[in-house]
């Protein structure tokens, strides 16, 4: 009798521990699915052709140009929310999926703030006809530099962190 039931025991345990594995592997697909969303917007917004044409034809512009450079502003539109509000979900993947995740948001926060700083260099300019006397055209260059790095990053580490994402969202769950 006691070993029926010991049996019984184990399988139980068995039964609830494949039940939290399938519990575990439909939630860590549910926050892929979320991660693919937003990465699929953030880099619909990033590959649009105005955000890196505006900042090279900018960079040409100041490099190359003499006197008056007319200047645009770009900012983002389509911010890290889900990442931002719940950065503990890259914790649910494997191997270094977590590390490429938190890169690929690091990249886009400083592509973020160097787009901020061009852009309000810019404004200056527009309404005040001149740079800010803060500002140089060497850091201007910078900006922009280090802002087309990081969008040429953002597009590459995304598309494969949604290749990869997709891997473990359309996995089989028995």
């Amino acid at each position: 009798m006691l070993f029926l039931a010991t049996i019984g025991v184990l399988l139980t345990i068995a039964a609830q521990r494949r039940e939290q594995r399938r519990s575990r592997l439909i939630s860590r697909q549910q926050i892929a699915s979320a991660f693919i969303g937003e990465l699929t917007v953030i880099l619909d917004e990033l590959k649009h052709e105005i955000v890196g044409s505006v900042l090279r034809k900018a960079l040409n512009d100041i490099q190359t140009g003499t006197g008056k450079v007319p200047v645009t502003t770009v900012r983002l539109l389509n911010t890290a929310k889900y990442y931002d509000n719940n950065p503990g979900n890259v914790g649910v993947f494997p191997n270094l999926l977590p590390q490429e995740l938190t890169r690929f948001y690091s990249d886009l926060h400083a592509f973020a703030t160097c787009l901020d700083r061009y852009s309000s260099a810019a404004e200056h300019a527009i309404t005040e006809g001149t740079l800010p006397a803060t500002t140089s055209t060497h850091w201007i260059i910078y900006s922009i530099q280090d802002a087309l790095k990081k969008l040429d990053s953002c597009l590459k580490r995304g598309r494969v962190l949604i290749a990869e994402l997709e891997v473990i969202r359309n996995a089989k769950v028995d």
